[in-house]
C-alpha cells in the first residue's frame, strides 16, 4: 500500500508520480486500448485530433487526481467522486481510454483502494509478503518484461567499473591486465544478497526445463564433421563421401511409411529423436533408409523446441525463404525445393504449387509452409519486434516502475536513505590472485624446478619399448615441436593424461609442473552424507592444464553431491568440457549411479561440446558381466574410447567417454611400468 506521500523518486522526470499512484477507481475491471484512427482521415489529421482530445481528457481527469490526492476528502463511492469533479461515469471511462497508449488492464477499485497494489487475497495469505500482480496482454509485453527483468541496470556498479577502466588506461597496461583489474573490481564491489550467496554456495537448483531443445541447420553450406579416422583408413582413396550425416540427411532418409510422407523437417526434429548404441534395441525404434541410423518417437514429456538460424526477409530474402522451405515443406531431395521454372527459394515459395504424397490435387507452397509454420512459430513477429526494440533502444525507461511500482519505490527510497560509503573502505577484501594484474619484474623468491636428467641409453630404451599407438602419439608431438622450432605456426592440439585414483589432500611441491596449472578437489570436500568415505586419508581428483589455455573451473554443480569429481570448461584454444571422476571400491553402486546421473544431466544443461568424462570407475569395461556405469553413459549418448586393459591384471577400470561421435579424437593407453594403473590419453587433433 502506498503511503500517499510522494517522494523525490516519485517525481523524477517531471512526473507527478511515475509509479502510477493513485490508481483510477472503476466499477468494473476494464481493458483499455488505443483508439484506432478513422479510415477517412490522413495520419496528420488523425494525429492532431488525438492530441487535442488527449489534452482535454487529461485536463478533466486532473480534477479527479487532485481530489484523490487530497487527504481531506474521503469518498465512499465513485459516484460521489465524479459528482465532485462534475463528470459522468461514461465521460470518466472515455477519458481514461483516450489517455491509453497501449493495452492495459485497469482493475476494479473503490476510491478508498486507489492507493493499494493489485493483489490476490488467497495468494497473499500463502505468500505473507508484499506483491505486485499485473496481467500481460500480448507477446510483446511478455518479452519486454523478461528482458527488463534479467537486464535490470546496476548504475552504481557501472559507474565504478567505468572509473576503473579510465584509471587503467593511464597505467600503460595491456588489454589482458586491464581486464584483470576490471574483474577484480567487479568481484570485490558487487553487492550480493544473502539469498543469492546461499543459492550459489549450496548449488541449489534454480532452473529446469521441461522441454528438450534441438537445433536444425538450414544453411546450404552447413558445417559437417568428417567420419572417424578408423573408418577413413579403411576406405578407398577415390571415395568422396567422407562426411558424417546430420539432421537434414536423416530427415531425407526417414522411413517410407504413410505417417512420414507429409511430415516436414520441423515436425520430424520435434517429434522424433536419434538413438545410438543400446537405445537402438528399445521399443518403437525405426530404422532410417540408406543405413543412416535409427529414430524413436518422443514419448516422455512434450515435443522438443526447435531452434534455427534466423535471417532478415529484407536483407537476406533467399536465405529467409530457403529456411522456411526446408523447415516446413515436406521433401526428400533438395531438388524438390526449387524447379526449372522457379529457380530461387523466394519465387518457389510465392508462386509454385506441389502435389503432396497421398493427394491428387495441387497445393500452393506458401499455404503448406504457413500452415506448418503456425504450429512452431507462435507470435513470431511480435517476439522479434520486441527483441529488436530492446537491442536498439535498451530497456524501457522506468520499466520497473511499471512492472513492480511498490517494490521499486521501496528500493529507491532505501538507496536515498542509506548512508554514503567511504571510498577508502570499499576495497577491504583480499585481491583474487587470478584477477590481479601482474608486473614484468617480480622480486618474489620462487623454487627452481629442474627436469630429471636421463642419459641417451635410457632414452633409447624407452623409445624402443613404445607400442604402435604410443609411438604415433610421440612422433605427432615431436613433429609439432619441430615445426615450432623451425618458425612455423602449427595448429594447437589438446592432450589429456589421466591416472587412476586421483591425488591426496596435501599437494607436495614435486607435483607442481612447470607451465601447468593444477586444479584439484579433495576427497573430504566431495562427500556430505558418506562420512566413512570423507574421513579416509588422501583421495581426490586433479587435472593439469597448460597455462596458455583459457579455463573456467566448475567446482560445484547443481544437485550433484557425494561424488569425487572435477569439471573444467576449456574455452581456448579449443573448446571442451572435461570431467574426471573417481569411484571408491566401497561406494554403493546404486547410490553412485544416481549421483553420476545428476552430474551428467548438469553437463547436458551447460550445453558445451564436446564433453569428455574419464577417471577410475572401478568397473571392468572388458568384463562380460553387466556394466551399469557403461550402460548409463551409452543411454546419455556417450561413446567409450578405450579398448584395452588399463591395469596390471588387464582390466579396463579407467575408461574415457566422449559425447556423441567425434571423428577428430584419438585415445589409448600408455605403458608406464611404475603404477598398477596405466595412464590413458585422449588427443583432440
Amino acid at each position: 500500500m502506498h503511503s500517499r506521500n510522494h517522494s523525490k523518486s516519485c517525481r523524477k522526470n517531471k512526473k507527478h508520480c511515475r509509479f502510477g499512484f493513485p490508481k483510477p477507481p472503476l466499477n468494473r475491471t476494464t481493458i483499455t486500448r488505443p483508439r484506432p484512427p478513422p479510415v477517412d482521415q490522413s495520419d496528420e489529421e488523425n494525429g492532431s485530433e488525438e492530441r487535442d482530445y488527449a489534452s482535454v481528457a487529461k485536463e478533466q481527469l486532473q480534477k479527479v487526481w487532485d481530489l484523490l490526492n487530497d487527504s481531506n476528502h474521503n469518498f465512499e463511492t465513485i459516484t460521489q467522486l465524479l459528482n465532485q469533479a462534475n463528470l459522468t461515469y461514461e465521460q470518466y471511462e472515455k477519458h481514461i481510454e483516450a489517455l491509453s497508449t497501449s493495452s492495459l488492464i485497469v482493475m476494479e477499485r473503490r476510491p478508498q483502494d486507489c492507493w493499494v497494489n493489485g493483489y490476490n487475497p488467497m495468494l497473499l495469505r500463502a505468500w505473507n509478503a508484499n506483491m505486485d500482480i499485473q496481467f500481460i496482454l500480448n507477446p510483446y509485453s511478455c518479452i519486454m518484461y523478461m528482458l527488463s527483468y534479467i537486464s535490470k541496470a546496476e548504475h552504481e556498479m557501472s559507474d565504478y567499473l567505468k572509473r576503473v577502466i579510465k584509471d587503467s588506461s593511464h597505467d600503460n597496461l595491456s588489454e589482458r591486465e586491464c581486464m584483470k583489474q576490471v574483474m577484480n573490481a567487479y568481484s570485490k564491489n558487487r553487492e550480493v544478497s544473502a539469498q543469492e550467496a546461499v543459492a550459489r554456495t549450496c548449488s541449489l537448483k534454480l532452473k529446469s526445463s521441461s522441454r528438450a531443445v534441438i537445433f536444425i541447420p538450414t544453411d546450404d553450406n552447413a558445417v559437417k564433421m568428417s567420419l572417424p579416422i578408423k573408418y577413413l583408413q579403411t576406405m578407398d582413396d577415390d571415395v568422396e563421401n567422407v562426411w558424417m550425416t546430420g539432421l537434414p540427411d536423416k530427415y531425407k532418409a526417414r522411413p517410407n511409411r504413410p505417417e512420414f510422407e507429409n511430415m516436414c523437417m520441423a515436425e520430424f526434429a520435434s517429434e522424433y529423436r536419434i538413438v545410438y548404441g543400446r537405445q537402438k534395441r528399445g521399443k518403437h525404434v525405426l530404422p532410417l533408409q540408406q543405413n543412416m541410423g535409427h529414430i524413436q518417437k518422443r514419448t516422455r514429456g512434450k515435443p522438443a523446441v526447435i531452434r534455427f538460424a534466423r535471417f532478415s526477409q529484407q536483407k537476406n530474402p533467399e536465405k529467409f525463404y530457403g529456411t522456411l522451405l526446408k523447415l516446413y515443406l515436406p521433401y526428400r531431395r533438395d531438388e524438390q525445393l526449387k524447379s526449372t521454372r522457379f529457380q530461387t527459394y523466394e519465387s518457389f515459395y510465392a508462386f509454385a504449387s506441389v502435389k503432396l504424397p497421398g493427394t491428387d490435387e495441387l497445393q500452393r507452397v506458401f499455404s503448406i509452409v504457413n500452415t506448418n509454420r503456425d504450429k512452431y512459430e507462435k507470435h513470431n513477429e511480435a517476439i522479434e519486434q520486441a527483441i529488436e526494440d530492446f537491442e536498439k533502444n535498451g530497456p524501457v525507461e522506468d520499466a520497473w516502475t511499471t512492472l513492480a511500482p511498490a517494490n521499486e519505490l521501496i528500493r529507491l527510497e532505501s538507496l536515498m536513505e542509506r548512508e554514503p560509503t567511504d571510498p577508502n573502505e570499499v576495497n577491504e577484501q583480499e585481491d583474487i590472485p587470478e584477477y590481479t594484474a601482474s608486473t614484468s619484474v617480480s622480486n618474489t623468491a620462487m623454487p627452481l624446478m629442474e627436469a630429471a636428467q636421463l642419459n641417451h641409453a635410457q632414452i633409447r630404451k624407452m623409445y624402443q619399448s613404445l607400442n604402435q599407438t604410443q609411438a604415433s602419439v610421440f612422433y605427432a608431438v615431436r613433429d609439432w615441436c619441430k615445426k615450432c622450432i623451425s618458425g612455423e605456426s602449427p595448429q594447437p592440439f589438446l592432450h589429456f593424461l589421466n591416472g587412476g585414483a586421483g591425488v591426496g589432500s596435501a599437494v607436495p611441491a614435486y607435483l607442481h609442473l612447470d607451465g601447468y596449472t593444477m586444479y584439484k578437489r579433495n576427497r573430504h570436500a566431495s562427500y556430505t552424507n558418506y562420512v566413512h568415505l570423507a574421513n579416509k586419508n588422501g583421495g581426490g581428483v586433479a587435472i593439469y592444464v597448460k597455462n596458455s589455455f583459457q579455463v573456467c573451473p566448475l567446482m560445484y554443480m547443481q544437485n550433484v553431491t557425494d561424488l569425487e569429481y572435477l569439471v573444467l570448461k576449456i574455452e581456448a584454444p579449443k573448446q571442451a568440457l572435461i570431467a574426471v571422476i573417481y569411484r571408491p571400491p566401497s561406494y554403493n553402486l546404486a547410490e553412485f549411479l544416481a549421483n553420476l546421473n545428476a552430474l551428467l544431466t548438469s553437463l547436458e544443461i551447460i550445453d558445451f561440446k564436446p564433453v569428455i568424462v574419464c577417471g577410475d570407475f572401478n568397473e571392468d569395461q572388458l568384463s562380460r558381466c553387466n556394466k551399469p556405469i557403461l550402460n548409463l553413459f551409452e543411454d546419455k549418448g556417450y561413446t567409450q574410447l578405450i579398448s584395452t586393459g588399463t591395469t596390471e591384471n588387464n582390466t579396463l577400470l579407467d575408461p574415457v567417454f566422449i559425447s556423441g561421435t567425434q571423428s577428430n579424437v584419438r585415445a589409448g593407453v600408455l605403458q608406464t611400468y611404475y603404477s598398477y594403473h596405466d595412464p590413458v590419453y585422449c588427443v583432440s587433433e
